[in-house]
């Protein structure tokens, strides 16, 4: 007797084939875009705020406490050093990418990650402009879905702009033929 459990199975294995994984299309690496040079002077600023402040407050400890804690504050003022290091090291693999049907950011300097989103999950954009940003031009584009968001900081302001409104109208005309369609 063949139940109806038994004829959905043979009827997934028919449907549910393998695919050869060299046809399926691929995300290189030339065609991300790179975010702006500028990115790296200003997202340095910060940190040499803190070093200042760092060296500052060492020269004061070691004139009114000890002279060996310049040593501290020398080791503090190298751990500072590291962070934008390390973040001029992962620059040339921080990049986006805007196909017909998605949204890609590719990031990380070891730990190397692309993220996709289709264009009918995204849920919400922002383009976002401190005022170390709007000093440089430069602005964080913020995509939302219901699975998370991407951030792309560093692009010029008016490429945010444009690319927040062409994912706006991306995403709300896919979700209109979903509509249209069901």
């Amino acid at each position: 007797m063949v139940t109806a459990l038994d004829l959905s199975l043979v009827l997934l294995v028919l449907v549910n084939q393998p695919i050869d994984i060299a046809g399926l299309p691929q995300l290189d690496d030339g065609d991300f875009v790179g975010v702006s040079p500028d990115y790296l002077k200003m997202a340095a600023i910060p940190f040499r705020i803190i070093q200042l402040i760092v060296v500052f407050a060492t020269v004061v400890a070691a004139i009114l406490l000890s002279p060996w804690l310049i040593l501290a504050g020398l080791v503090l003022v190298a751990q500072v050093q590291l962070v934008p290091v390390f973040r001029r090291l992962a620059y040339p693999y921080l990049g986006y990418l805007a196909r017909e049907h998605d949204f890609s950011v590719r990031y990380g300097l070891i730990n190397r990650t692309v993220t996709t989103i289709p264009f009918k999950r995204i849920q919400n954009s922002v383009v976002n402009q401190g005022p170390l940003e709007r000093r440089f031009g430069l602005s964080t584009l913020r995509i939302s879905s219901a699975g998370g968001s991407l951030s792309i900081p560093g692009m010029p302001f008016e490429d945010a702009s444009r690319l927040r409104a062409f994912v706006a109208m991306n995403a709300s005309l896919l979700v209109e033929d979903d509509a249209d369609g069901a």
